[in-house]
């Protein structure tokens, strides 16, 4: 599993920003039961759908929420909320484009990426993936890219033979 930050980085945010599970499920839409579950470790790999809800309940990134230390690097504001339904998200054209120009064979796919077969004819289809944070994290790293970058920005791949 890869390591990650957010449950810490939901407690930093709350004790430094003042505000109260019941305050953030409010701006993050996201139930106070999920909010303490992934805070108190409960919940270890939740949807990015949640995963997006709480960045933009906090005003921050997706990927700085998941991978960067806030105890350590501070938190980082942003204004833009982004979408959190999966329709809107790249990811699967993104990851398409990324197989199509790497030349890669279904079974190439399922072992760089660590996912079934299932998932990859879904990929090939541009259909949406459940979408678990630590699978779409391992994802983004084999491809190089960022969460944020991953999910809502449309990459081009230089075709490689």
């Amino acid at each position: 599993m890869y390591e990650n930050y957010l449950a810490e980085n939901i407690k930093f945010f709350r004790e430094k920003e003042g505000v109260t599970i019941a305050k953030l499920s409010y701006k993050s839409e996201v139930t106070r039961n999920i909010l303490s579950n992934i805070e108190d470790k409960r919940t270890l790999d939740p949807s990015m759908r949640m995963v997006v809800s709480i960045a933009n309940g906090m005003k921050v990134r997706v990927e700085d929420l998941v991978n960067k230390d806030f105890r350590k690097e501070g938190i980082c504001h942003v204004d833009n909320k982004i979408s959190n339904e999966v329709e809107d998200w790249m990811y699967s054209k993104n990851i398409n484009a990324f197989i199509q120009s790497r030349n890669l064979k279904s079974a190439d796919v399922g072992r760089l990426f660590n996912i079934t077969s299932s998932t990859v004819g879904k990929i090939r289809n541009e259909k949406k993936i459940s979408s678990r944070v630590f699978q779409i994290q391992r994802i983004a790293k084999a491809m190089n890219v960022t969460l944020d970058e991953l999910l809502f920005e449309k990459l081009k791949f230089e075709r490689v033979d």
